[in-house]
């Protein structure tokens, strides 16, 4: 493999996973499973002081 057609593989792969990550993980994390990434236990009543 030439340096050329090392680089232009690379370039290539790092679209591919930069479209992966545009398209199924940020979603993944919004849409999907938006509750998965918060602190736990998510309620309001938790951080009152009586």
């Amino acid at each position: 493999m030439t340096p050329a057609t090392r680089l232009s593989t690379l370039r290539i792969l790092l679209v591919l996973v930069g479209l992966i990550f545009i398209f199924a993980v940020y979603p993944l994390m919004t849409v999907v499973w938006p509750s998965g990434w918060r602190w736990q236990p998510n309620q309001p009543e938790y951080e009152q002081n009586k």
